[in-house]
């Protein structure tokens, strides 16, 4: 089998196409386009979703964009982004390979929290700082 310009054997195959399988199945957003994203999200209003909802700050915006930025250093990109009602923003990481998922919350009182999944089942909660960007990153890699 070819793939681009060289040739494989069916030993070799297996890795390759989990490799193209997993970038197939991830949307791919630019860094910039999730940036762009998240500081929209400083336009909502109060009551942005008709049940009460509170404003996106400016802080939780830069800690989040600070967050997005720190993932991407280590070559994991954010492939979901949204904003809560609590005034909080939604991130949401996958690695196809490892089949597992990690969802961060950034709130407004400086405090994050992290779920972990994996094949789709909750495994793991809790809270985090930057410093423990390096090991969910090695998590998601099932390192």
């Amino acid at each position: 089998m070819y793939i681009g310009n060289f040739a494989t054997s069916s030993n070799h195959i297996q890795p390759v196409m989990q490799a193209l399988e997993y970038i197939g199945k991830l949307p791919r957003a630019p860094l910039q386009e999730v940036i762009d994203s998240l500081k929209e999200f400083g336009s909502l209003p109060e009551n942005w979703d008709s049940y009460g909802s509170a404003r996106i700050g400016e802080g939780v915006i830069e800690d989040a964009i600070r967050v997005v930025k720190a993932f991407d250093a280590l070559q994991q990109e954010v492939y979901f982004v949204a904003p809560g009602p609590n005034g909080e923003i939604s991130l949401e990481l996958e690695n196809s390979i490892s089949n597992r998922s990690l969802e961060i919350l950034i709130y407004p009182d400086n405090k994050w929290k992290y779920l972990r999944f994996e094949a789709k089942d909750f495994v793991a909660q809790g809270n985090m700082t930057t410093h423990d960007i390096r090991s969910h990153q090695d998590w998601l890699q099932g390192r």
